[in-house]
């Protein structure tokens, strides 16, 4: 299948199917609650497109999904914002005496 005229798409070797195409589309259609990276593993998992030891090709997907959303294919969500787990995002103000806080 062409992508807007520009030829097969490959990614990594792999020539990706017109049909394969369409059932991307669909499942970005589908969940778009999905993050970015769950969408590649549920395409993943769809198009059993896995590494010879058998975990998903996520980054390769990743790429497939950018590519197919530059050329207009596709509309992917939004990019979230990284969870950092217990960190803090600012840093806390501290000081060293109470004083400096109380109210004058």
């Amino acid at each position: 299948m062409l992508l807007r005229g520009t030829g097969p798409v490959f990614q990594c070797g792999r020539e990706i199917t017109g049909r394969e195409l369409d059932q991307i589309r669909e499942t970005v259609d589908l969940l778009p609650s999905l993050s970015r990276r769950e969408l590649a593993a549920t395409i993943c998992e769809h198009l059993q497109w896995q590494t010879a030891s058998g975990s998903y090709k996520l980054d390769a997907l990743m790429k497939l999904l950018e590519k197919l959303q530059a050329g207009g294919f596709v509309r992917l969500p939004g990019k979230r914002e990284r969870y950092e787990g217990k960190r803090c995002r600012k840093p806390i103000a501290f000081c060293l005496n109470d004083q400096d806080n109380a109210p004058t």
